[in-house]
């Protein structure tokens, strides 16, 4: 996690794969991430800085799009 407005790095949370992108909602303070080896998505609290969740895209291998409306 990166504090935008001090320019620094605030932690490190670990994933337990290899992330690929992530879309934000900040309304919501998470983070959703795509773990490419893992074919799941880690959902990430950006008030705790740990990952809350995870949900599996299988039987899928890749995920085409994650985009919040």
């Amino acid at each position: 996690m990166i504090d935008v407005k001090a320019g620094k790095v605030v932690s490190t949370i670990p994933l337990g794969g290899k992330p690929e992108f992530a879309e934000a909602d900040p309304e919501a303070h998470r983070v959703f991430n795509n773990l490419e080896d893992k074919s799941e998505i880690a959902v990430i609290n950006t008030r705790t800085h740990s990952v809350t969740n995870r949900w599996p895209i299988a039987p899928g291998e890749k995920l085409r799009a994650l985009r919040l409306t």
